[in-house]
């Protein structure tokens, strides 16, 4: 009984964040949650200088997601409060990732943690507020539309939610992700 017990105590991995546990020569690869069936939920930045400044662009997410085969969820928020109720709601709405924009500055353990024993994984984009326990969150991503190296955005949240190994501080691209629109059997001859 008290090893069922042990089982179901969460889906957090033990000493790292959830999507961010691949090691090499240590993981096994596997078969992650197929593009069309990972939901992504894009948390809105605390401040209204910074959410005003995002509105374009977060509209660009929302499209690029979805037309990269994501469910793409989108809430709105102006303070910590509503920040952290947001996340609380992804969890309850079992998305696969959260990515969060400028964070509030605050204390995120009880939420990020429910995140984390739900198996849910969280992503930080931009700048703001970044807990100290690097556990909470899987990466933080920085959009660099010039940088032609930038990783599409896409496919970093895929990487991440797929737990394959990926930087914990990355530069990502509003770029298509072309690798999800060739039919399967073409992406299996390139490899």
């Amino acid at each position: 009984m008290s090893l069922l017990l042990l089982c179901l105590g969460g889906c957090a991995p033990r000493g790292r964040a959830v999507g961010d546990t691949w090691q090499p020569g240590i993981t096994v690869e596997h078969d992650g949650v197929d593009r069309s069936n990972a939901s992504v939920l894009i948390v809105a930045p605390a401040a209204q200088k910074e959410r005003e400044a995002m509105q374009a662009t977060n509209r660009q997410i929302c499209s690029l997601l979805e037309h990269n085969g994501m469910k793409a969820y989108y809430a709105d928020a102006n303070d910590l409060r509503s920040q952290e109720q947001a996340v609380k709601d992804a969890v309850a709405r079992k998305v696969h990732a959260i990515l969060i924009e400028g964070m509030a500055l605050g204390d995120w353990n009880v939420t990020l943690n429910k995140a984390r024993k739900a198996g849910v994984a969280v992503v930080l984009l931009g700048e703001g507020y970044q807990p100290q326990d690097t556990k909470l969150f899987a990466a933080q991503f920085t959009i660099d539309r010039d940088d032609p190296t930038a990783v599409p955005l896409g496919r970093a949240l895929q990487t991440i939610i797929d737990d394959r190994e990926h930087v914990r501080s990355q530069m990502v691209s509003l770029q298509d992700d072309m690798s999800q629109h060739e039919p399967q059997d073409q992406l299996e001859e390139q490899l």
